[in-house]
């Protein structure tokens, strides 16, 4: 019995010293648990905060630029199409509405020369109350140079005289803020009818 007592008494520091190691890799685990929630809060708050960032990539991995995206062509050709509707069908009643629609379209550098245009354009289709309207055929956009040609056909009547054409448009075009009437973005910098 006396034997049993011994070995007990010599066993009792080692198992002491393996339960404080035990304690001591479990309060470390702890620890290193705690500081990778810790992180992990830190990097969900920031990326809730910080907004989408958008990588595109073609079928063998390379990055593609933004702007060739369908997607995005599809949306300048959106826009377009938009602003066309708004500057060039209307009638003498509602050319005021749609001209202010179509300014939508033009930054503020530039409103001055699209103002003093419509200005004379309005002023024409309210005296001699014309009406146009234009029927698109194609859009075909060069997302390199930001330039779109439109072609299709143009209707005008004057005092009910009525008279179709040819339209062909080039339209410049740039990227800028995006607004609840304009929420593509797109901005037309130069017009050209030929």
């Amino acid at each position: 019995m006396n034997e049993l007592s011994q070995l007990t008494e010599i066993n009792f520091p080692k198992t002491l010293d393996q339960v404080f190691t035990k304690q001591k890799l479990l309060s470390g685990f702890v620890i290193f648990l705690a500081s990778m929630l810790f992180l992990s809060l830190v990097g969900l708050i920031w990326m809730g905060v910080k907004g989408p960032l958008v990588f595109s990539f073609d079928e063998s991995g390379r990055a593609i630029d933004p702007m060739k995206n369908m997607q995005v062509e599809n949306q300048i050709k959106m826009a377009l199409k938009t602003y066309v509707d708004s500057r060039y069908n209307w009638d003498s009643q509602s050319i005021d509405v749609k001209i202010r629609d179509a300014k939508n379209f033009i930054q503020t550098k530039n409103e001055k020369v699209f103002d003093k245009s419509m200005n004379d354009l309005q002023k024409f289709a309210k005296e001699k109350s014309v009406s146009q309207k234009i029927y698109l055929e194609s859009v075909h956009l060069d997302l390199k140079s930001h330039v779109a040609l439109l072609v299709g056909d143009r209707v005008t009547s004057i005092q009910g005289l009525k008279a179709a054409g040819n339209l062909r448009l080039t339209l410049e075009f740039e990227e800028g803020r995006r607004t609840i009437l304009n929420p593509w973005g797109i901005y037309i910098s130069k017009e050209k009818e030929q």
